[in-house]
């Protein structure tokens, strides 16, 4: 599984145009669908986002 699920690998870059690609986590698009997934199949799932854990922290 690549390190961002919902993005290309560009992790090495340090490009601050991905920083619009960042998601709040519970409360992201990614997560409420895998949440929903997982309850509907009764699994875990592991899905590597890119979050901020609060402004400029990534």
């Amino acid at each position: 599984m690549q390190e961002v699920f919902t993005q290309p690998y560009f992790c090495p870059s340090q490009d601050s145009k991905w920083y619009a690609a960042v998601e709040k986590i519970p409360e992201g698009p990614t997560t409420k669908l895998m949440q929903e997934y997982a309850k509907k199949y009764n699994m875990v799932i592991v899905v590597p986002i890119y979050e901020e854990e609060m402004t400029g922290v990534y």
